[in-house]
């Protein structure tokens, strides 16, 4: 690993791609692959999101990660990050989250992905609900082309940021001593704009191989509040250890709507529910998941078929289902047809019926207090972790999720708070192109 990173090329000032769909980030992220300035493998993402954008796009052949121009055309806002996986890029996701994210719950968990040696689709071998309601769910055992992957989940709350006083934290104060050591150097063309190891707030006197979970304890602020100080500790491990780092952020993590909220009323949702009703297995034996995972595919693409046939123009009475589910579409339409008159889009409520799990898509639109909070507690955890090669941001403004009255003054924030810990950064504003 160490011998990969040393022919990396270095960039001048750390790149920042500010895009609009999350599942665009993407394309930066194998450029800098392409042109060197990531390695092949064993990269890290930190990933700050109210959604975890790990699910897997369910047909596609796990070949087509091989196909750069066919998987971004294949990829879609919530599942771009474990086709890379699979692809062998990254082999650690840590998904930072707001504390209204239940997803995933907090963890560090090792699971593999592969190829489904029946379906040749991409599966997981993880029994989180998050991948078993989407059907996404296959052992071990069934998968080829194998690789382990670590997750860990860490909350960040709007509370857990440090006090301000006159006195920095010595990890930022440190990167900014460094900084000024870069723009000293850019002067006479010597720069290499990273950080290096006898500079890196990681690497100081206190932080060395003896002790290591003790001293990255050191490392962290003593008034930095997290909810798992333990999960914090195996992620300043695991990013240390990594061959590089790609910052992600969605604009989102701040402050995020459910847009499917406001299209549907409560009790249009409410049928959506009982239709994509998913209730987590009752038992953890592998022929009872496959079991399981094999009806709730069957339920899903049931469902799919019935929106597209309902899309297509197919009377209600002609659609082949339960009596049941029957019933609760044809109240379903009903309601619909006062709402949308004739703008019915059935592929809306198939989308809408995918989120419903045991947990519910987050919605917190944050007041700018809290917006400010969950900004300065963001800025104290990246002043942990060494300088990223990358960094991404989705503005995930145009689909809603991030509200569009606040997305402005978000980047703004964001921005202003990576030069802060990076000093001169490169912001590409790539959603204006």
């Amino acid at each position: 690993m160490a011998e990969a990173c040393k022919t990396l090329k270095k960039y001048r000032n750390t790149p920042v791609w500010v895009v609009e769909d999350h599942n665009d980030a993407l394309y930066y992220i194998y450029r800098a692959i392409g042109s060197h300035h990531l390695p092949l493998h064993g990269v890290t993402m930190v990933h700050l999101d109210s959604h975890p954008d790990m699910l897997i796009p369910w047909k596609m052949p796990a070949d087509t990660v091989f196909n750069r121009e066919e998987l971004f055309n294949t990829l879609s806002i919530e599942n771009w990050i474990l086709p890379a996986a699979y692809a062998g890029h990254l082999d650690c996701v840590v998904w930072v989250k707001p504390p209204w994210a239940e997803q995933i719950q907090e963890q560090t968990v090792s699971f593999y992905i592969g190829k489904h040696r029946t379906s040749g689709t991409i599966r997981v071998s993880s029994t989180e609900s998050y991948f078993l309601s989407e059907a996404l769910y296959a052992p071990e055992s069934q998968l080829e082309n194998k690789r382990l992957i670590t997750l860990h989940v860490l909350t960040l709350s709007e509370s857990s940021h440090t006090t301000h006083d006159n006195t920095e934290p010595e990890v930022k104060r440190t990167r900014k001593d460094h900084q000024t050591e870069l723009d000293a150097e850019k002067q006479d063309g010597t720069a290499q704009n990273y950080p290096s190891k006898s500079t890196d707030p990681l690497n100081c006197g206190k932080c060395t191989n003896d002790g290591v979970q003790h001293r990255f304890e050191e490392c962290i602020p003593e008034d930095f509040d997290v909810a798992n100080r333990k999960i914090l500790i195996e992620i300043l491990t695991s990013v240390r250890n990594s061959s590089a780092t790609i910052l992600d952020i969605d604009l989102d993590f701040f402050s995020t709507q459910n847009p499917f909220q406001d299209l549907f009323t409560d009790e249009q949702f409410d049928i959506i529910r009982k239709l994509y009703n998913f209730e987590r297995p009752g038992s953890t034996d592998v022929d009872a998941l496959l079991a399981y995972t094999e009806g709730r595919q069957q339920l899903l693409e049931q469902l799919e078929d019935i929106c597209t046939d309902l899309q297509n123009g197919t009377d209600i009475k002609d659609i082949k289902c339960d009596s049941n589910r029957k019933e609760l579409l044809s109240t379903l339409l009903r309601s619909m047809r006062e709402t949308f008159q004739e703008n019915l889009d059935f592929e809306l409520i198939h989308l809408a019926g995918c989120t419903c799990d045991d947990t519910e898509l987050p919605h917190h639109v944050s007041s700018q207090e809290e917006i400010s909070n969950l900004t300065v507690a963001m800025e104290t955890m990246l002043s942990c972790l060494p300088r990223p090669t990358l960094v991404t941001i989705a503005r995930s403004s145009d689909d809603d999720y991030c509200p569009k009255s606040q997305v402005e003054s978000i980047q703004k924030k964001v921005l202003e708070c990576l030069e802060s810990l990076y000093g001169n950064i490169d912001v590409q504003l790539e959603y204006l192109q």
